[in-house]
């Protein structure tokens, strides 16, 4: 969420370690996988992308980044599956 408007990750760049942060900030243990080519919706705007993470911090606007404004395009969003306490996975987008 960015000015009060929710909007997606772009998936160029998006990896485990950007994964594993974003499960983190959601409140989960780990990350199980990443995903791309997401299509969540292609109305939605993105507001990050090229997200460049080491896998330690806390929140994904502590990790490099480009900020963007752009409508996204279909297929071009990025997702991850999250482990919970009982190692099962939970899909977040």
């Amino acid at each position: 969420k960015y000015a009060g408007i929710w909007g997606q990750i772009g998936m160029f760049g998006w990896d485990l370690e950007d994964g594993r942060v974003a499960c983190r900030q959601l409140g989960y243990r780990d990350v199980l996988t990443v995903l791309y080519k997401w299509n969540y919706t292609s109305q939605m705007l993105t507001w990050m992308d090229i997200v460049k993470c080491t896998g330690n911090e806390q929140s994904l606007s502590n990790c490099s980044y480009e900020l963007v404004t752009y409508r996204s395009a279909e297929w071009t969003s990025a997702g991850v599956v999250c482990k919970n306490n009982s190692k099962t996975g939970e899909l977040c987008v």
